[in-house]
C-alpha cells in the first residue's frame, strides 16, 4: 500500500473521531457513566417502602403512617398493618386516623413521605395535623423534617445528621447535597492554607510534612499568587479561613492589618483548577498557624480512627458551636461545579444524640484552627458529584476518564488490527539499522522511540480503519480456502 494512501486513510480515521464529538457535544454530552446516574424509584414504590419501615417500626412508632399524594391531590395512608386509606380532604384526612389509628390516644401523629410528594406539591403538605411529624423516605432511608420561617422566607429543611439539615429545594439538589456530604475526607486531598503576605509563591503538589511528626503542615502561601498557586492542587481541597463580606473576603494575616481577596476569583480560579474550595467562615479571620489541625490533637484518643472514617457532613458538622445546628444551601452553578453555604440555624439546639463521639473529636480538632473563636459557617465551590466521581476513576489525573477510556478502546481496536497498522508503520517510519548509531545505546533507545510512538499514536489513530480491514483481510483468505478446498473435492 502507498504512503499516500495510508495517509488518506488515517484522515478519514481523524474524521470519524472528530464528527464523534462533534455529535456527542450536539447531544449535550455523552449518555452518563454508570457511577453518574442514581437509581429513579417511582412514587408508588416508594409507598411501598415507606409502609416496609413503618411495620418494622410499629413497636416504637405507633402512631406513624407512610403517606403519598398523588398528581390528582389524593392521599394515600398506610398503617402498621398495611392497611389503606385515600382521602382528599382534610376532613377526610382526620377521619383516616380513625381507621387506621384508632388507638393512638393522645400520640402525636406522624407521616412518613415519599418524595414526590415533599418535592412536587409541598403547598399541600399544610393539610396534614400542624402538630404532625413530618419524614421522608429516599430509598431505605428517612429524614426527619421541619419547617421554618413563613410566607415569602417559609423553607423545608431535612435533617441528615444530629446538627446538620439540608435545604429542600429539588430532589437533584437534594441527591447531590448527599452525595457530597457522604464523600471520604481523605486527608491527604485536604489542603489548610495559610495567607501570609511575603509568604511562598506556589503551592506544592503534596501537602508539606512537619519535620518533627512526619504529619502535613499548614500551606503558607502570599495571597497575591493564591489564584496561580491553586493550579496545584488538582483533585484536592483548598480549605481557608476568612470573613466573607458581600464579594470580597477578609482575612488576618499573623501580623499586619486586615486584608481582602475576591471570593468571585478564588472560586473561578478554584474551578479552573479542577480543585473544591472551603471558606471557613471566622469572625477573627485570624489565618491558622503551625501544625495542621487535623494532626494537632493527636493524643485525643480514637482521634486517629475517627479521622480516617469522617466524612464531609461529619466535618461540616463539626464546625457548629455546641447549642447550634447548621443548614446546608446548595447551587448548582454548572454541571461540573456545585456551590454551597453553611449557616446556622438561629434559635435552635441540638439534640441530644448530637455528642455523637465523632463530632466530639471533629469539634475538637475543627477549633484548633484559630483556637477557640466560634465558627458561623461556610462557604464552598466544589466539584460536582459527577465530576467528583468522574475524577476518582482517572488513572491521570490530568486527562478526562471520557478520554482514557476512548484511548484504552482504541488500543484495544488496535490490536484487533496489527497485521495490517504494522505494515503500515514500516513504510512510515522503517526499523532502525545499528550500523547508522554509534553504540547499542542509541540504537535501542531509537527502537523505543519508535515503539513508544506507534502504541501511544499511531495504532489508536489508525485503528479504526486498521481493524475492519484485518477483519476483512482474514474473512477473505478464509472463503478463498473454502472455495479451494471445494474446488479441489470435485
Amino acid at each position: 500500500m502507498s504512503l499516500s494512501r495510508i495517509f488518506r486513510l488515517l484522515a478519514l480515521a481523524a474524521l470519524l473521531v472528530h464528527a464523534t464529538a462533534r455529535s456527542c457535544a450536539a447531544a449535550g454530552g455523552p449518555a452518563p457513566w454508570p457511577w453518574q446516574t442514581t437509581p429513579k424509584i417511582s412514587g408508588e414504590a416508594q409507598l411501598n417502602i415507606n409502609a416496609q419501615m413503618v411495620r418494622r417500626s410499629a413497636a416504637t412508632n405507633p402512631a406513624t403512617l407512610a403517606a403519598r399524594l398523588s398528581d390528582e391531590g389524593h392521599w394515600t395512608f398506610v398503617n402498621a398493618a398495611g392497611e389503606t386509606f385515600t382521602a382528599s380532604s382534610e376532613a377526610e384526612i382526620k377521619r383516616a386516623f380513625d381507621v387506621l389509628l384508632p388507638d393512638i390516644g393522645t400520640r402525636t401523629p406522624a407521616f412518613l413521605l415519599t418524595a414526590d410528594s415533599v418535592f412536587g406539591r409541598r403547598a399541600q403538605l399544610a393539610q396534614l395535623p400542624r402538630s404532625a411529624v413530618l419524614s421522608m423516605g429516599r430509598g431505605d432511608e428517612t429524614f426527619k423534617l421541619e419547617a421554618t420561617g413563613s410566607g415569602a422566607t417559609n423553607r423545608l429543611l431535612a435533617q441528615v445528621a444530629p446538627n446538620l439539615l439540608v435545604e429542600l429545594t429539588t430532589v437533584d439538589d437534594f441527591t447531590e447535597a448527599l452525595q457530597f456530604l457522604r464523600r471520604t475526607m481523605e486527608r491527604q486531598r485536604f489542603r489548610i492554607v495559610g495567607l501570609e503576605p511575603g509568604g511562598p509563591r506556589a503551592l506544592a503538589a503534596t501537602p508539606r510534612t512537619d519535620p518533627a511528626t512526619g504529619k502535613p503542615d499548614i500551606d503558607p502561601i502570599d495571597p497575591a499568587f493564591l489564584m496561580t498557586a491553586l493550579g496545584s492542587l488538582r483533585g484536592q481541597t483548598a480549605v481557608i479561613v476568612g470573613r466573607p463580606d458581600g464579594d470580597e473576603l477578609a482575612f488576618k494575616p499573623a501580623s499586619g492589618a486586615e486584608r481582602t481577596l475576591s471570593l468571585k476569583a478564588l472560586s473561578t480560579a478554584a474551578e479552573a483548577a479542577d480543585a473544591d474550595l472551603l471558606v471557613i467562615k471566622s469572625a477573627s479571620a485570624q489565618q491558622p498557624g503551625g501544625r495542621n489541625w487535623l494532626w494537632q490533637r493527636v493524643e485525643i484518643k480514637g482521634l486517629e480512627q475517627a479521622l480516617s472514617h469522617a466524612t464531609v457532613g461529619d466535618f461540616l458538622g463539626a464546625l457548629g458551636s455546641s447549642g447550634n445546628r447548621l443548614v446546608l444551601t446548595l447551587d448548582r452553578p454548572s454541571q461540573a461545579r456545585t456551590a454551597f453555604e453553611l449557616r446556622q440555624l438561629p434559635g435552635s439546639s441540638l439534640d441530644s444524640i448530637s455528642a455523637a463521639r465523632i463530632g466530639d473529636v471533629l469539634s475538637d480538632a475543627v477549633t484548633s484552627i484559630v483556637g477557640n473563636v466560634v465558627h458561623t459557617g461556610a462557604i464552598g465551590n466544589v466539584r460536582s458529584a459527577e465530576r467528583h466521581a468522574e475524577f476518582d476513576h482517572r488513572l491521570i489525573s490530568f486527562i478526562p476518564w471520557s478520554v482514557q477510556w476512548m484511548f484504552g478502546l482504541m488500543v484495544v481496536l488496535g490490536i484487533a488490527g496489527l497485521p495490517m497498522s504494522l505494515r503500515w508503520w514500516a513504510r512510515l517510519w522503517p526499523s532502525e539499522n545499528a550500523a547508522e548509531y554509534a553504540n547499542r545505546f542509541g540504537y535501542w533507545a531509537a527502537r523505543a522511540v519508535r515503539w513508544v510512538a506507534y502504541v501511544v499514536v499511531f495504532m489508536p489513530i489508525s485503528a479504526l480503519i486498521a481493524a475492519p480491514m484485518t477483519a476483512f483481510a482474514a474473512m477473505t483468505r478464509r472463503s478463498r480456502r473454502a472455495s479451494k478446498s471445494a474446488s479441489t473435492s470435485r
